[in-house]
């Protein structure tokens, strides 16, 4: 028995648009699991069909076929033809092709299928499909040029999952274009551009590994390190002939290296160290202290980093991104270094840090962490070389004193947090020139009212709040913290944008107003103590403690859109209350077919409509 038709189609389609949109990430995986398991079952069960048999004229084969294919259908289906040798069966498979192949981007028709694949003697059922997965995978992989095909193993073995545009920035000056060569694996449905995150699927990062692991028998000759005991042991050496390794990434709770560890690796561009600590002991041992990391590093991330500076890394000028959580430095580098190239820095819980003066060269910095460095007094007066910086987190830096006044410097600045920041005497007013600021965790300045895209507020309650009437108009996010005010002042309903309101730590609330109509969540009752004591208004009364879906779709032509997101969650729900919610979704046509519904019976819609706005 053969087939050939049923991996023609899948190869088509996994090459092609089509694929991508009908299935999503956890499909995909599920869709060539089906088609290993049917093929593996066709080929370990040897008995013919007849079904064919009858048919004799090409035409009358193709009408059939046509009939089950439902090429107009937004679905993949797999057609095998299988019957005794020489009744046709690859004759139909190849008329078929040629009917089709034009439709797709790519297509390949493969002939002796079971030589290919079949299993070697004592081979299982399970050990077969692994195979043929393998094999279906490979038909997008195989159809990459030679310079896509390295940057599939670029995200397989290091970048999966990382911010799409921290990708590009890492890998643009090994790969030009970064942006369309990111969309061609997309198309291909080799990676998920849906989200701010490159994502690959588990299957195809294990392909992308096992072509590295093939690279070569010895593990310092590859690209990319990614086994933990092959890394254990290249960095218990001297790595002695590891120029061609690029990239380690290493999870373990444990690793001995020696003091010649990364000597050999001239060419290490990208490394990550990300460990488990198990108490208070050492997950580093060091034998002689860290040799010099290549000058060619771009990306360090070392969790735990044991030194109490950085001069390991010597020459960082080509250095984009530096990230040692819960490290034991003190500070950073003797003097300056060339930092040009650095935009994204997280030394979060490093609590030993003293100095970051060695940043003042950062002039590209975007993000810089410093949360929970708590022995940080000061940060230095160059931070204003930072022009480009947006987001600076120094959230429980409970030693630093005061900003400097070149912090007005970062005119881009949009996201600040300063809470519990408790010896922070104040903010400078150079802070009103970040008129871009939009989420602020402090107490509220008199500089507020030169924020006007200010939407995001994260404060301990401050009467003072209702004296800027401008951010009560804006702010769309709410969280106040107190232990001891027993009510929310009215002023709350004059925020008439706001839709998500969190109260933490307001355990003597005793009663909440009238709020305004656009809020759609509420979370305070988990901080209240005594919920019979509290006094709510009407509106809210009635859906204390629950907790109500709304689920909203599209039909098109009868057949469901997906829409972005599909439900929305309110916590509690409000009687006789307007909700505004925002939804994407891709349609064709200006004929749809909206649905609404909750899921709870004892609520109702009580009216709905749509606002539709065209974005293309």
């Amino acid at each position: 028995m053969d087939l050939y038709l049923i991996l023609v189609i899948i190869a088509t389609l996994l090459c092609s648009r089509i694929f991508s949109f009908v299935y999503g990430k956890d499909n995909e995986a599920k869709m060539i699991e089906d088609v290993a398991t049917d093929v593996a079952k066709k080929l370990f069960n040897s008995t013919p069909s007849r079904d064919f048999d009858e048919f004799t004229g090409m035409e009358a084969h193709m009408n059939k076929i046509s009939l089950v294919l439902g090429t107009d259908l937004d679905e993949v289906r797999m057609i095998g033809i299988w019957g005794p040798a020489g009744i046709g069966k690859t004759t139909i498979a190849r008329c078929l092709f040629n009917q089709l192949s034009h439709t797709f981007q790519y297509s390949v028709f493969m002939m002796n299928v079971k030589a290919m694949c079949t299993p070697p003697v004592c081979s299982d059922d399970y050990n077969v499909k692994l195979h043929l997965q393998q094999i279906i995978l490979m038909f997008g992989y195989n159809a990459l040029s030679q310079e896509n095909k390295d940057l599939f193993l670029h995200i397989a073995c290091f970048f999966n999952y990382v911010m799409i545009e921290k990708v590009a920035e890492h890998l643009s000056t090994r790969f030009s274009n970064m942006r369309q060569r990111l969309d061609v694996l997309a198309d291909k449905s080799l990676i998920s551009l849906e989200s701010v995150y490159v994502d690959m699927h588990d299957l195809l990062v294990q392909l992308g590994r096992d072509i590295v692991r093939k690279q070569s028998s010895e593990p310092g000759q590859r690209q990319f390190l990614v086994d933990e005991r092959e890394i254990c042991e290249v960095l218990a050496d001297d790595a002695a002939g590891s120029t061609s390794v690029i990239g380690i990434t290493f999870y373990r709770d444990e690793i001995y290296m020696s003091e010649r560890a990364f000597e050999g690796m001239s060419n290490l561009q990208f490394l990550r160290f990300r460990v488990e600590r198990d108490g208070e002991g050492d997950t580093f041992h060091l034998f002689g202290g860290a040799s010099y990391l290549s000058r060619k590093l771009r990306l360090l991330d070392w969790s735990y980093f044991p030194m109490t500076c950085l001069h390991c890394i010597p020459n960082p000028e080509l250095l984009v991104e530096l990230i040692m959580r819960e490290s034991k430095l003190e500070n950073l580098w003797k003097g300056t270094k060339p930092l040009s190239n650095l935009k994204w820095v997280n030394l979060s819980e490093s609590k030993n840090l003293k100095d970051v003066s060695s940043l003042s060269t950062a002039t590209s910095l975007q993000e810089l962490d410093l949360r929970g460095c708590s022995s940080l007094v000061e940060l230095p007066s160059s931070i204003g070389n930072a022009i480009h910086l947006n987001k600076l987190d120094l959230a429980r830096c409970s030693s630093l004193v005061e900003l400097p006044y070149s912090i007005g410097n970062a005119i881009h600045l949009e996201k600040l947090n300063l809470s519990e920041c408790s010896s922070l005497v104040g903010v400078p007013s150079s802070i009103g020139n970040a008129t871009n600021l939009t989420d602020l965790d402090f107490k509220v300045p008199s500089s507020i009212r030169l924020w006007p895209h200010l939407d995001e507020l994260r404060l301990s309650y401050d009467e003072n709040l209702k004296e800027f009437p401008h951010v009560l108009d804006i702010m769309t996010d709410l969280v106040m913290s107190n232990t001891e005010i027993q009510e929310i002042p009215p002023w709350i309903k004059r925020s008439s944008r706001l839709r998500r309101l969190v109260l933490n730590g307001w355990k003597e609330l005793l009663s909440l107003p009238q709020l305004p109509s656009s809020l759609s969540v509420i979370e305070a009752f988990t901080f209240i103590s005594d919920m019979e004591g509290l006094h709510l208004a009407d509106e809210v009364k009635a859906g204390k403690g629950e907790t109500v879906h709304v689920h909203h779709g599209i039909k098109q032509n009868s057949l469901d859109v997906p829409c972005s997101p599909s439900y929305h969650i309110l916590l509690p729900p409000l009687t006789e209350h307007l909700y505004i919610f925002e939804f994407e979704a891709d349609v064709t046509s200006d004929e749809l077919f909206f649905e609404f519904g909750v899921n709870r019976e004892e609520w109702m819609i009580k009216e709905c409509g749509v606002h539709y706005l065209n974005t293309r």
